[in-house]
């Protein structure tokens, strides 16, 4: 993410976080009336103040990016089912093991499985069309009696938990939708807790 970021929020998030890094961990120190203002000839000279101020900038700028970017995500998570593809091996894995269903060949089954986005309860559901009376006819194709189209349902069990974590993977390493909402954040809390480890003489 390019430090000429045009998401103002995103940008003062990220630059202010960045700045109370490095001075932590570079052991900055505020001299009282090191800091002036030459044009104003402005000294400042207590210390305290300026850092409830620093403090306070830095969690009014994570306000106000969770604000305008706190739905982001989610879209962003939506939008990369597409990428991810349907009728995925590990989808119809799920299905298998799940339901102890074939794939449709020769025999009846279920094909065309997709995973979907529920708005009910913000979930990762899958749907699937299961066939019967199936039959392969000689040119290779397949002949049905019956297809019943079934409603999403939610992913559960272990090889559900496993098709999350997969696509979750995908989406973290190839949408550029959560490194950009999510290293914000990072940086955010990384800001706070190496101040409270060297507050506390954790780290030095």
């Amino acid at each position: 993410m390019a430090i000429q970021d045009s998401d103002p929020e995103r940008r003062n998030l990220v630059l202010t976080s960045i700045a109370f890094i490095i001075f932590y961990l570079a052991d900055g120190q505020v001299t009282p009336g090191a800091i002036t203002l030459q044009v104003v000839s402005v000294t400042f000279k207590n210390v305290l103040a300026l850092k409830i101020f620093a403090w306070v900038m830095l969690c009014w700028f994570g306000l106000r990016y969770w604000q305008t970017h706190h739905m982001s995500y989610e879209n962003a998570y939506r939008d990369h089912l597409n990428e991810f593809g349907n009728s995925n091996e590990s989808g119809a894995i799920y299905i298998e093991k799940t339901f102890k269903l074939k794939r449709v060949n020769d025999c009846d089954g279920f094909f065309g499985h997709q995973l979907l986005w529920h708005g009910g309860n913000n979930k990762l559901h899958i749907k699937y069309s299961r066939m019967e009376g199936v039959k392969k006819k000689e040119n290779g194709s397949i002949a049905y009696d019956k297809r019943v189209d079934l409603e999403p349902e939610e992913l559960i069990g272990f090889y559900g938990i496993l098709l999350r974590l997969q696509y979750f993977w995908s989406f973290a390493i190839k949408s550029p939708g959560f490194t950009s909402y999510a290293v914000p954040y990072i940086l955010f809390a990384s800001a706070i807790v190496i101040h409270d480890l060297k507050e506390y003489g954790i780290i030095s």
